[in-house]
């Protein structure tokens, strides 16, 4: 009998960090798959780009967009409005790329897109404090044409 008592005891003993465990890899995989959406937005808005509008359109992307997610990751709609819904606020904003090493001058087609991640969705001030968010840089490319005025990469032989 005391054996059993001891094996439960253990087992019940190794229950809060067994659940902290999965609560912490459940925010990971959300934060991954917000990571993935914003990437394949901000990539979609750039592919539909035409050439004409390819300076407003980055223009646009680069003012600092918000977007609420549910605890699996998935946007909702109404603007973080589902207090039951909403788990996450995410900030986006387009920057140039920077230069690569080699190279004199950033690529014209490439930018980066900094997102940032925060479970404090309520207090989006959470976004500027370093402890209450994490953030990630991502590479963005643009497929077609840069635009007028902007220079076509270098090739090197």
């Amino acid at each position: 009998m005391a054996i059993f008592v001891f094996g439960v005891l253990v087992l019940v003993g190794t229950l809060p960090n067994g659940m902290a465990s999965l609560q912490t890899a459940r925010r990971q995989a959300a934060e991954v798959r917000i990571f993935q959406h914003l990437r394949a937005v901000y990539q979609a808005e750039l592919d539909r780009a035409r050439i004409s509008d390819i300076t407003g359109v980055l223009a646009d992307l680069s003012q600092p967009a918000t977007f609420f997610f549910d605890d699996r990751g998935n946007i909702v709609r109404n603007g973080g409005g589902g207090v039951n819904q909403t788990a996450f606020a995410a900030q986006a904003i387009l920057e140039p790329a920077s230069i690569l090493p080699g190279e004199t001058i950033a690529s014209p087609f490439s930018r980066r897109l900094r997102i940032g991640v925060t479970e404090h969705w309520q207090n989006l001030s959470a976004l500027n404090d370093p402890l209450r968010h994490r953030q990630r840089l991502l590479t963005v490319t643009l497929t077609g044409p840069a635009g007028q005025g902007t220079p076509a990469p270098s090739s090197s032989p």
